[in-house]
């Protein structure tokens, strides 16, 4: 994982994080140094947490019997 972006699935499709971004947002959350293996540890956490968000949001959407996930299934699944 020495190139400049953390790779991880989503669908059929890859989305790519740039490690550059997560630096900097650790950075201006207040870290002023940080190591590689820190921000792709964060990288993996955060990843995990958005599939478990996203899980929950598509079962809210479902109930109410939608195939698109709305901003408010969103705030259902992380409160």
């Amino acid at each position: 994982m020495g190139d400049q972006s953390i790779r991880g699935r989503r669908g059929d499709t890859v989305a790519e994080l740039p490690r550059w971004e997560v630096e900097k947002f650790l950075r201006e959350a207040g870290a002023d140094r940080v190591s590689e293996s820190a921000t792709e540890k964060l990288i993996e956490v955060l990843e995990d947490e958005a599939k478990e968000i996203v899980q929950r949001a598509r079962r809210y959407a479902k109930y109410a019997r939608r195939k698109v996930i709305r901003p408010e299934d969103i705030e259902l699944a992380i409160s």
